[in-house]
């Protein structure tokens, strides 16, 4: 089953629009929930801070990533390439 990479953002947030923006370039397939236009997704699945990255294998949570550090990037990439 193939990995999936959910970003949780905000329209206003400028570390979430840096992120989107970095995967898009390395084309690194995303999917955005925007928590002001679904709050219960982020409710469900605990959101607390943005933007925060869940990586899904097999329909589980394997990472969960909050913030846009200089390594996020690197750890996206290593949680797609464990085990796919």
């Amino acid at each position: 089953m193939k990995n999936e990479i959910t970003v949780f953002s905000m329209a206003g947030c400028g570390p979430c629009k840096m992120l989107k923006q970095t995967l898009k370039r390395q084309c690194i397939e995303h999917k955005v929930v925007n928590i002001d236009e679904d709050p219960k997704q982020a409710m469900d699945r605990n959101i607390r801070g943005v933007p925060t990255t869940i990586i899904t294998k097999g329909g589980e949570e394997h990472q969960r990533i909050v913030g846009c550090g200089v390594d996020v990037l690197e750890l996206i990439q290593e949680a797609l390439n464990d085990g796919s």
